[in-house]
């Protein structure tokens, strides 16, 4: 998401309210939230126990049911997540980069002016970061849980859960989240 006031939050907005409301239901035994996939585990990392995820009856959102508390989520996110990799030198690392410097082309014929103030939440690596100021973008920054985008030179970053604290004292002209919003528990309050 590229977030500029866009008609899409609005709608993850919606269908996020709906949801939650749904799921407050089904906590008083109405159906309207119903089990899709009972005790999944986490296969890639094995970082928490088994989920269960759930499909609104109403609005269709596919959620984790029950969340998760805010204090486990950063551990969700070992050094080993592969989006902290993407300068480890592997396939995957390849491939990442590739991406990232194909986003950061087509972002800067949206975004044009070079000094505008770039905040990517859930910057993971800075893989993104670093393809924006290769494409002569200046003023960026990033946040994330982990430390492992901090060794970019010329890119701020700040380590932290965005939905406890926006963690900057400014504003930004362009804020960017690629395959995060799922990865909050509350995506309406960021």
């Amino acid at each position: 998401i590229l977030w500029k006031g866009s008609a899409v939050s609005l709608g993850i907005a919606r269908s996020w309210d709906m949801m939650s409301k749904n799921m407050q239901k089904k906590k008083k035994g109405e159906q309207a939230f119903s089990v899709l996939y009972p005790r999944v585990p986490d296969f890639e990392y094995q970082t928490y126990q088994p989920v269960t995820y759930g499909i609104c009856a109403q609005c269709g959102v596919l959620a984790q049911h029950p969340l998760p508390p805010r204090s486990a989520i950063p551990s969700f996110y070992p050094s080993s997540y592969r989006n902290y990799q993407t300068g480890s030198g592997g396939l995957f690392s390849f491939l990442k980069n590739i991406q990232e410097r194909g986003f950061a082309r087509r972002l800067s014929r949206v975004m044009g002016d070079r000094n505008a103030k770039i905040l990517e939440i859930g910057s993971g690596s800075g893989a993104l970061l670093g393809a924006l100021q290769k494409e002569g973008f200046t003023n960026l920054s990033g946040n994330d849980f982990s430390k492992a985008g901090r060794a970019i030179t010329g890119i701020r970053f700040a380590e932290g859960n965005i939905e406890e604290k926006f963690l900057y004292d400014e504003t930004f002209d362009f804020i960017i989240m690629i395959n995060v919003i799922e990865h909050f528990l509350n995506p309406v309050l960021v």
